[in-house]
């Protein structure tokens, strides 16, 4: 919990207000149309369902996104402490504060860092906490349908996936082909080398948002 204040304290009273004000407004507009319609609430069922939806319900949910916020978290630093990736830290990469600057998503912790000029975030698949995502932030590169297929099928050999700015490498912990730092090294540098092959170009520091 502390750590989740620390990085979101300030985002607490956006999200409380926000989803509060979206609930509040569904409600009454479902009283004014129930109203034109005829059907007449009483005040303590208005006063009562504005204490539900505006302050209950948007209670609820920023409880329930921390508990997921803290389930991926947890996930992460499992993930994370396992060889070789618990060595990242001597290829160059660090903490790194995703959705610093959104007051639409809540913060978290990723690892960063960069390698043949690309700008790589590693992160775990929310739904498979097992699965580690290395992310690789590309410029724009015009396809058309005949070479995206090409590459979709070459990549698709390398546990490698078209994603939205982005090319993403997974590795499942479970079944890792690479045991120790030196060879997670070697298989990030081929990663990378592949990209720029296929004439694939590092996206800028600030595009990438590192």
């Amino acid at each position: 919990m502390r750590q989740f204040l620390n990085l979101n304290r300030h985002k607490l009273s956006f999200a409380f207000k926000a989803t509060s004000l979206i609930f509040s407004t569904l409600i009454l507009a479902v009283f004014l149309i129930a109203n034109f319609n005829g059907q007449q609430a009483n005040v303590d069922a208005i006063v009562f369902a504005l204490f539900l939806f505006g302050i209950v319900l948007p209670c609820f949910i920023i409880f329930i996104s921390y508990l997921a916020w803290y389930y991926k978290q947890r996930a992460m630093r499992k993930a994370f402490s396992k060889p070789p990736f618990d060595q990242l830290n001597e290829l160059g990469f660090s903490d790194l504060l995703l959705n610093e600057k959104t007051k639409w998503s809540f913060t978290e912790e990723v690892k960063a860092g960069r390698v043949n000029g690309f700008n790589l975030i590693a992160d775990i698949l929310y739904d498979k906490s097992h699965i580690i995502e290395v992310r690789a932030f590309t410029a724009w590169k015009h396809l058309d349908r005949n070479e995206y297929k090409r590459l979709s099928i070459e990549f698709k050999a390398h546990n490698i996936e078209f994603d939205f700015g982005s090319l993403v490498k997974r590795y499942n912990t479970k079944l890792l082909h690479v045991h120790t730092i030196r060879e997670l090294k070697v298989d990030f540098e081929e990663f990378t080398e592949l990209l720029k092959r296929n004439g694939f170009k590092p996206q800028t520091v600030s595009g990438a948002g590192l």
